[in-house]
């Protein structure tokens, strides 16, 4: 979805905002999603990475919606923070699956080879990806940054 899209879902979701409430703006970061495999005792070995034909220009136009929501001064940021958001599976063939069918994604032959010659029992896949989250207040209820 282009930016501007993006900011007027915003504006609308404004109105929906209890009179003490915040909006709170939830999305990916534009860093590429990373594949790992953690073992029984911690350690993480990051084995490849996620590939998108739009994902970075979707993440890179949700932060543009945001930046552009407080430039035109119809909200104001209260906090904002990023993280690192991981699904974890036991199965590279359940997270192959749900990659292709709720990101519109894959991984490349490399990184699906890697992963399964180093998974091994005790071991997880971990999908991480970095989360920005901000808590926006509307402006019309006098918010001020």
């Amino acid at each position: 979805m282009p930016a501007e899209g993006m900011v007027h879902a915003l504006r609308r979701a404004t109105d929906l905002v209890t009179p003490r409430g915040l909006l709170i703006d939830l999305h990916p970061t534009p860093d590429i999603a990373q594949l790992a495999i953690v073992s029984p005792d911690g350690t993480i070995e990051t084995i490849g990475i996620v590939h998108s034909e739009n994902a970075v220009e979707r993440h890179t136009n949700a932060n543009a919606a945001v930046a552009a929501a407080l430039d035109d001064g119809f909200v104001v940021r209260e906090r904002a923070d990023t993280f690192l958001f991981s699904r974890y599976c036991d199965s590279l063939d359940e997270l192959v699956a749900y990659v292709e069918t709720e990101w519109t994604a894959w991984f490349d032959a490399v990184t699906l080879d890697k992963a399964r010659s180093q998974l091994r029992p005790g071991c997880r896949l971990r999908l991480s990806e970095r989360v920005a989250i901000s808590a926006l207040c509307p402006a019309l209820r006098g918010c001020t940054p």
